[in-house]
């Protein structure tokens, strides 16, 4: 390993090395209760925020069945946090189940439940 360079910045020091970026393993954050509960019409938002260097893609899926497609707001959007929340619109009794979001070795799932109109 070469050694590290020293740099003068108005009489501050700044280090450089030439080793590897620091990495931190996946760890929870913030996540949506295990037990959520929406009314039919309204909108599902449940989150999930890892932490760790480098930052994990954030996978949601429902443990018993699918998620509804065509009612999700975009997981690449600014709105969704970049998959950190998954948005159904106009929830159908259908949707309620149990959700899941994954990074890396870690999981949470949420049971929603579905109040009918």
């Amino acid at each position: 390993m070469d050694p590290p360079t020293t740099l003068q910045d108005s009489g501050r020091k700044l280090l450089l090395s030439s080793r590897e970026p620091a990495t931190t393993p996946v760890h929870k954050l913030y996540t949506s209760p295990d037990e959520m509960t929406v009314k039919a019409g309204g909108t599902l938002r449940l989150q999930c925020i890892f932490g760790g260097r480098p930052l994990s893609v954030i996978f949601w899926s429902k443990v018993d069945g699918n998620l509804p497609k065509s009612r999700l707001k975009d997981l690449t959007s600014p709105e969704s946090d970049y998959g950190k929340t998954l948005l159904v619109e106009n929830v159908h009794p259908e949707d309620a189940g149990r959700y899941e979001c994954r990074a890396g070795d870690l999981s949470h799932s949420v049971n929603v439940r579905v109040l009918g109109e």
